[in-house]
């Protein structure tokens, strides 16, 4: 494996890439939740993003899992703690806290709730993956903790599992509501004006691009170009002609043309034409 057990490490050498996670607990709980109308990872990270998921879809149970520890035999209080960071953040946003519908443990985590940042920064420090990561740390690896903690640090990144792919990829939403941060309120002001656009489109409005449709997904579709003999023939159908040098050409211009867009998947059929074109893409 290229990486270790550091969060920090994970965000180090990563951009533009497609990494693959092994993970103990998260996978086998993904096991039990991947037939689930969405299901996204939630981090202190992505508070904001994640709450505004649940405030976005009103009619969906909402569902925190977590993965815990020993295969999932075993509680884990960091996850404890930030579920119960969500939780607030959700009460604390909707109109009327009183129509939320609790079960017996969020009602539990929400009375042992942390009054303040400081006492929950302390919870965390001394939860056993945190003493863990803590012992084995070196080197830059030693602000786990800390980069664990950095609340809103992608407050728009919200992974969705897609299973058609069988994987998380980034889903852009619209973000109609404000998130307040009962714990944190007077120290994030300085976020709050990137709250309404992508990571690395900040000061971009919600009506500037196209592809923010609120609660659906944006289908392009695009036909491969001109392939070798296309002009002797009308069809190709199952035989497998390349693209000729004018296809070429044409798939660079599609290719170029969709440069401006948030692509965050391609499918395409296996045939050398449509394949030339997706690579491009």
């Amino acid at each position: 494996f290229d990486k270790g057990l550091s969060p920090v490490e994970h965000s180090e050498g990563v951009k533009q890439k497609t990494v693959l996670v092994r993970t103990k607990n998260g996978s086998r709980a993904m096991f039990w939740v991947r037939d689930a109308s969405i299901v996204a990872l939630a981090s202190l990270q992505n508070a904001t993003a994640v709450v505004r998921l649940a405030m976005e879809n009103p009619s969906l149970p909402i569902v925190f899992v977590c993965g815990g520890v020993n295969w999932c035999d075993g509680r884990a209080l960091e996850d404890e703690i930030i579920c119960t960071y969500l939780l607030q953040c959700l009460t604390a946003s909707v109109g009327d806290p009183a129509l939320l519908l609790l079960d017996d443990t969020a009602r539990m985590l929400l009375q042992d709730a942390p009054p303040s940042w400081q006492m929950l920064q302390r919870r965390f420090e001394l939860g056993p993956t945190s003493t863990l990561l803590a012992a084995v740390a070196s080197g830059p690896s030693r602000g786990d903790s800390a980069h664990c903690l950095e609340v809103d640090s992608f407050c728009n990144v919200l992974p969705v599992y897609l299973p058609s792919l069988d994987a998380f990829v980034s889903c852009p939403m619209d973000f109609g509501h404000q998130v307040r941060h009962p714990l944190l309120d007077a120290k994030l002001p300085s976020r709050q004006n990137s709250y309404n656009s992508f990571p690395g489109q900040k000061g971009m409005s919600r009506s500037s691009s196209a592809s923010q449709v609120r609660g659906r997904l944006r289908v392009l579709i695009v036909r491969h170009g001109e392939y070798v003999g296309m002009k002797n023939r009308a069809m190709a159908g199952i035989t497998n002609p390349g693209l000729s040098e004018r296809g070429v050409e044409q798939a660079k211009v599609a290719a170029d043309w969709m440069s401006v867009e948030p692509v965050v998947a391609v499918f395409s059929s296996p045939l050398l034409r449509c394949t030339s074109v997706a690579e491009l893409v």
